[in-house]
């Protein structure tokens, strides 16, 4: 899995970068796998509005900060602990 970091201005510089990006990263294949972490649930329904005004999003993920530390932490945290009993 690669990770692509990139510091753009803000504004339509850093959307062109976006949509470059992922079209780069499915380039070889359409439908592989890409995940873009907006700082909130609201930037990324924006910014997903925004992209497929102009080109069709097939499979790009679009996750929150917060959703990304809990797919990342969740299994860590939860292995020692037991559901809770009446």
């Amino acid at each position: 899995m690669a990770t692509n970091i990139k510091v753009v201005s803000f504004g339509s510089e850093a959307f062109q970068a976006l949509r470059a990006e992922i079209a780069e990263a499915q380039r070889d294949d359409r439908l592989s796998p890409v995940t873009v972490v907006t700082p909130s649930n609201y930037a990324g329904l924006s910014l997903r509005r925004q992209l497929s005004r102009e080109a069709a999003l097939v499979n790009v993920r679009f996750l929150g900060f917060n959703r990304l530390a809990e797919l990342l932490g969740g299994p860590a945290l939860s292995r020692d602990l037991r559901p809770l009993t009446p």
